[in-house]
């Protein structure tokens, strides 16, 4: 074999040019499985960040669902407590409450067009029930009620409802003024 089919079967097989100095052209398979983990490395780190942030925006949510749903009870019990000129309490968790819807004064004064409606909790929702004559007539004022209770003192009423949706809780309690003296106080 003479000299020049030496340098050519170098050159075809190992990749040695005429100087004699190795040609580095491509990656190596170490290289291209090294960098290939650290890119499966990042996307698995930000698809971590990703889940976790979209866990916690749709917690978020449904706890501001569950208390947006606690505050307009207790808001829509306040106004028609205070109201009220007739409150009874019928249980721990049943309130009565008689409005007049008069506008004139005679009538007020003498209940003429008195409403007796009732706030209580059946099936964990809590229902308003604008007037009892009619008690399959309701509004439901907050659902995955856990705890309603109502206690008298005086002319204060106290309110505590705790309402649960999605593994989000939110309690709230509130007291109440009232215009008159409400059965059942102590």
């Amino acid at each position: 074999m003479n000299k020049e089919n030496k340098f050519q079967f170098k050159k075809k097989y190992h990749a040695q040019s005429p100087k004699g100095d190795l040609s580095l052209t491509g990656f190596t398979l170490l290289e291209l499985i090294i960098a290939s983990s650290i890119v499966i490395l990042i996307i698995l780190s930000e698809t971590a960040v990703y889940v976790a942030a979209v866990k916690t925006m749709r917690q978020s949510l449904w706890r501001s669902f569950v208390q947006n749903d606690v505050n307009i009870a207790l808001y829509h019990m306040s106004k028609t407590l205070r109201q009220g000129y007739n409150i009874s309490l019928v249980s721990s968790s049943q309130v009565r409450v008689s409005v007049d819807t008069s506008v004139n004064p005679t009538e007020i004064a003498n209940h003429t067009n008195a409403v007796t409606s009732e706030y209580n909790v059946t099936s964990n929702e809590l229902r308003y029930i604008s007037n009892i004559t009619t008690p399959s007539n309701y509004t439901v004022l907050a659902k995955g009620v856990q705890t309603f209770s109502l206690s008298v003192s005086g002319r204060t009423l106290s309110v505590t409802l705790k309402c649960t949706s999605n593994d989000q809780s939110f309690t709230a309690q509130e007291k109440i003024s009232l215009r008159c003296m409400a059965a059942g106080s102590t």
